[in-house]
């Protein structure tokens, strides 16, 4: 066949290229709400060298862990054992059903705004082929950090895998990753929504732990949780990822730091910020994850008619207030406008409010 698209749609998070690619295949299947109603609720922030990163679970952001794919992998060096080249391999792993998930330098990419300007390793996901135009067909955050599916030439594509180690940033991929989509059913789990959400609200440093997200044997997700005792009714030390993992809506107090150090430093560089607009993002796709929640639960006759209106429109209002807080402090970064910044750091007091009183309105609602 000349053309090839394998079953994509625009994700409902576009935090990261990991999870993007994942809801993308997932999003064509309706099936598959019930697991992403229940997901994607707590947040976590780590804080390293680079700085303060915010993310979903990452169980839930690399695709060797979702319950939905046959999952394998090629070393790019060994492609070239079995197949011509890169390409003929793309081919072959789309025309038998396979997403491939790999890393490239955008320097040769020209749909990428790093082209010929600069190199950077980053992942993308390959739903397709187009033989006619010499191009496959992929999604990655190429213009403005916008979340888009392009057709990139083949050369471009290979000479970008062959020579990503030339990227400024440490690649993060030393295997391409192939993913056959295939159904499987799952319940909603009512009980695990509901402590997640708790968690998100209640335990900011966390006195649990997930013993075990994923069943690699039968490929399901078991979420079991272990709480802490301590008899001295103290606080137990924290679980965290590396040293310094925060979690819920303790992550707001980081946020509002953060915007405390552009002040203070005066640093009001795009790229230097990059971090604290993305985890802006973070939080906004969190409110558009929950949005599509109440929507689900509803669908299945857990909210009344009345508590779903005033939940979706609760829902709705701090899904646009996280978009408006973004586009703002990148408006406040591009023409240095520190009271605004100062403003801001008001509003994410306002909407962290906004976010407990809907949660916890939200768990109170739910019908037994």
């Amino acid at each position: 066949m000349q053309k090839v698209s394998l079953p994509f749609q625009y994700p409902q998070i576009t935090s990261y290229p990991n999870p993007a690619g994942v809801l993308s295949i997932l999003s064509s299947d309706q099936r598959t709400t019930p697991w992403f109603a229940n997901y994607f609720i707590q947040l976590y922030g780590d804080s390293d060298e680079s700085g303060f990163q915010l993310h979903f679970n990452w169980n839930l952001m690399y695709p060797i862990h979702c319950p939905y794919f046959d999952y394998s992998y090629v070393k790019p060096a060994n492609v070239p054992v079995i197949w011509r080249d890169l390409k003929e391999f793309i081919i072959s792993a789309i025309s038998n059903q396979y997403y491939l998930y790999l890393e490239y330098d955008w320097f040769f990419l020209r749909v990428s705004d790093c082209y010929r300007q600069m190199h950077v390793a980053h992942q993308g996901t390959v739903y397709g082929y187009d033989l006619d135009e010499d191009a496959v067909l992929i999604a990655d955050f190429f213009m403005n950090k916008k979340y888009s599916f392009e057709k990139v030439p083949f050369d471009d594509l290979v000479i970008g895998v062959n020579y990503v180690h030339k990227a400024v940033n440490r690649p993060k991929l030393d295997k391409i990753h192939l993913l056959k989509y295939k159904y499987v059913e799952y319940k909603f789990d009512v009980e695990l929504f509901k402590i997640q959400i708790y968690d998100y609200l209640h335990r900011p440093m966390t006195d649990y732990k997930e013993k075990k997200a994923f069943d690699f044997e039968n490929k399901i997700f078991i979420s079991e949780y272990i709480t802490s005792h301590d008899t001295a009714g103290g606080r137990q030390e924290p679980v965290r990822s590396g040293n310094s993992t925060i979690r819920g809506v303790q992550n707001y107090e980081y946020l509002k730091n953060q915007i405390h150090d552009v002040i203070v430093t005066g640093d009001t560089q795009l790229d230097g910020n990059k971090h604290l607009i993305r985890n802006l993002h973070v939080f906004y796709d969190h409110k558009v994850s929950f949005a599509l929640k109440v929507e689900y639960l509803n669908s299945i006759g857990l909210l009344t008619a009345a508590d779903f209106e005033d939940l979706r429109a609760s829902a709705l209002n701090l899904r646009k207030g996280f978009l408006n807080m973004r586009n703002a402090y990148i408006k406040a970064l591009l023409t240095s406008d520190f009271a605004l910044l100062d403003g801001l750091m008001k509003e994410l007091d306002a909407l962290r409010t906004k976010d407990e009183q809907f949660l916890g309105t939200l768990i109170a609602s739910i019908k037994e």
